[in-house]
C-alpha cells in the first residue's frame, strides 16, 4: 500500500510540475557577447499555447526583471502590445535593481498564443564574465490568469538569460586613438 501511495504521489508531482512549466516567459538577447559601452536589446517572449482555459486566450500577469545596475543600465522598454503597462526607471543605478511590468495581453487573441511582448534596451557598463538578467513572478499569489472566458489560474515557467561583457577590441582602441591624434593635428594646423 505504501509503495502504491508513493507511486501516486510521484505521478501527481510529475503531472503538476509538467503543467507548471507548460507556459513559459523567456528573455532572448540580441547578442550573447557585447562590448563595454555597447547597446543591446533583449526580447521578452511568452508562449502560452498550453495555458488552461479557452484559446485564443486573454492573459494577465506580472513579472520583475532583475539585473545588476553595476553591469547594465536599462535604457528603455518598448512594448509591442498596446496593453502592456510598465513601471520602470530607465537609467537607474545603485544596488540590484528590479523593474515591474504588468501584462493584460489582448494581442494573444490570435492563434497561436505566443509572441514577443516587448523589447528591453540595455547598455553594458563594465567588463563582466556574466551579466545575468532574471525573471521573477511578481504576482502576489504566484499565478497568472487566462481571462478567456473566466479567470483560470496558471503558473508559468520563467527563463532568464545572460550576456558576456567584453572590453572593446584593441584594434578599435588603436583606431579611436589615431582618429583623436588626427583631430588634434588638424586643429593645430
Amino acid at each position: 500500500m505504501r509503495e502504491q501511495m508513493k507511486a501516486l504521489i510521484g505521478m501527481a508531482l510529475l503531472f503538476f510540475s509538467a503543467n507548471a512549466m507548460a507556459v513559459t516567459i523567456s528573455l532572448f538577447p540580441s547578442s550573447s557577447t557585447v562590448g563595454v559601452g555597447s547597446n543591446f536589446t533583449v526580447d521578452l517572449f511568452m508562449d502560452a499555447n498550453d495555458a488552461p482555459g479557452n484559446h485564443p486566450g486573454l492573459f494577465s500577469g506580472e513579472i520583475i526583471i532583475d539585473y545588476d545596475p553595476a553591469q547594465l543600465i536599462l535604457n528603455s522598454f518598448t512594448p509591442l502590445l498596446p496593453t502592456v503597462v510598465s513601471t520602470e526607471t530607465p537609467g537607474t543605478s545603485g544596488s540590484r535593481n528590479t523593474v515591474t511590468y504588468l501584462f493584460n495581453d489582448i494581442f494573444f487573441n490570435t492563434s497561436p498564443d505566443q509572441g514577443t511582448i516587448g523589447t528591453f534596451s540595455f547598455t553594458a557598463l563594465t567588463v563582466a564574465p556574466v551579466a545575468a538578467l532574471n525573471l521573477v513572478d511578481a504576482n502576489d499569489l504566484g499565478s497568472w490568469v487566462n481571462q478567456n472566458p473566466s479567470s483560470t489560474d496558471f503558473f508559468p515557467g520563467f527563463n532568464g538569460t545572460s550576456v558576456t561583457i567584453v572590453p572593446l577590441p584593441g584594434a578599435l582602441w588603436l583606431m579611436l586613438s589615431g582618429l583623436g591624434v588626427l583631430g588634434l593635428a588638424r586643429r593645430k594646423a
